[in-house]
């Protein structure tokens, strides 16, 4: 019988099963170290240059964040 519409596959990413191990992520650091960027820089009266030191500073973070957890497993 064929079925008309929407249908998941099996193999789709709904479907499948989660890895057991939680992972960690580093878009929090990211997001917090360029408002803090902004908000430092306009306070020192240049803000693009805060968002760009928050935006490096925050990748830095994120990166490491990453690192950690690749090894951990």
């Amino acid at each position: 019988m064929i079925a008309w519409g929407w249908s998941a596959p099996l193999s789709s990413a709904m479907g499948a099963l989660m890895d057991a191990q939680n992972k960690r992520a580093g878009g929090c650091f990211w997001m917090a170290t360029i408002l803090i960027g902004t908000i430092a820089g306009v306070a020192g009266g240049n803000p693009m240059k805060g968002v760009l030191i928050g935006t490096a500073a925050g990748a830095a973070i994120a990166f490491a964040v990453f690192l950690a957890d690749r090894l951990r497993r």
